[in-house]
């Protein structure tokens, strides 16, 4: 399984079911199932608030890549 770190509150809001779409600057052929991993990096202010349960530094869910497209191929 391959894995992507994303900074919290993103993590945090994939676990949730709050997000569910990633921008990354790099395609990737892969599809099937992958890992959300948290960074290390610690939230502050209002995040840390909203979220205080959040964690940092490991797995926190996995969810299924389906598609990849490019920013020039959508509509504007």
């Amino acid at each position: 399984m391959i894995v992507i770190t994303l900074h919290q509150p993103h993590a945090e809001r994939f676990r949730l079911l709050l997000k569910w779409v990633e921008n990354r600057t790099w395609p990737t052929n892969y599809r099937g199932r992958m890992g959300i991993h948290a960074g290390k990096k610690k939230m502050t202010g209002a995040d840390a608030a909203r979220y205080p349960h959040a964690v940092y530094g490991a797995i926190v869910t996995t969810g299924e890549l389906h598609t990849c497209y490019h920013i020039s191929t959508l509509e504007r």
